[in-house]
């Protein structure tokens, strides 16, 4: 038996050579990709149970429309505030001129003169307005929405207000 004698290698080999080691490291690589994929994949729900949950939560939110929908429940739909009375809307303007005024004789007392302000009188309620006319006589006007009342440091203050206080703490006027 003898041996065939084997051609030279040339270049052809180790082109054929040098393409079966590509071909393996692309096949490893492939391998390696299939590999990472099953195992990183979630698990996915079947189509029935995903169905089943999105008919269910449908479902509930049909329902749900239907009943704000027709019944128009209280909670959706809250009903206005009454309207005030205009007599109480009177006596708290008459009682916020109290306190106002009460502050400018309080400040008169203390320094001797009338407060050339609000700030200065100390008035710190919102909707009343303070004038001085001259030098012993001052005006005070409040003012809620369209309604307003004026007053004036020459007229009685306690005739003023009347029976404001208990009004306005649910009693009735006289």
């Amino acid at each position: 038996m003898s041996e065939t004698p084997r051609p030279p290698k040339g270049p052809r080999d180790n082109i054929d050579s040098e393409h079966a080691r590509i071909l393996a490291e692309v096949m490893d690589d492939q391998a390696k990709k299939q590999a990472a994929r099953t195992t990183t994949t979630p698990v996915a729900r079947s189509a029935s149970e995903t169905s089943f949950f999105v008919q269910v939560a449908l479902l509930a939110s049909g329902t749900f429309f239907f009943y704000l929908l027709f019944f128009s429940p209280a909670w959706v739909t809250p009903t206005a505030a009454e309207p005030i009375a205009q007599e109480t809307v009177d006596q708290g303007l008459r009682t916020a001129i109290f306190l106002s005024a009460q502050q400018v004789e309080g400040f008169r007392q203390d320094s001797g003169r009338l407060p050339d302000n609000t700030r200065e009188a100390g008035v710190t309620l919102s909707g009343v307005e303070y004038t001085r006319l001259d030098a012993q006589t001052f005006q005070l006007i409040a003012t809620r929405g369209a309604d307003s009342l004026t007053y004036q440091s020459t007229e009685p203050l306690i005739e003023f207000l009347g029976d404001a206080l208990g009004v306005l703490a649910g009693g009735s006027s006289q």
